[in-house]
């Protein structure tokens, strides 16, 4: 753990924050903020896979516009297959995904 102090440009230094704020927490631990920092990175983890997906999703209905209902069912077929394989890789196990959920729209 380390102490930062802040100066202003000017040299002046930076008053910290006061109690009452709520990003004031001296109680912190080092353990604390690991937990919270991992917390953040899956987070960020998730968050990217969905922006994966999603970007993959936006491709393949550009792709798809003007394509005949056979077209499109490939597309689904396609859609369903690629994000249960993004999920799979995430979990790094079988998905317990709801193919009948998608198989219906």
């Amino acid at each position: 753990m380390a102490k930062l102090v802040l100066f202003y440009p000017d040299g002046n230094e930076v008053e910290p924050r006061p109690s009452e704020s709520r990003l004031f927490r001296p109680s912190d631990t080092h353990d604390d903020l690991h937990s919270i920092t991992l917390t953040l990175q899956e987070a960020l983890t998730r968050e990217k896979l969905l922006e994966d997906k999603l970007v993959r999703i936006r491709t393949m209905v550009a792709n798809s516009i003007g394509k005949t209902h056979t077209d499109m069912l490939k597309l689904f077929e396609k859609m369903k297959q690629e994000l249960t394989q993004l999920y799979e890789e995430r979990e790094g196990v079988n998905a317990n995904f709801d193919v009948e959920a998608f198989e219906k729209v």
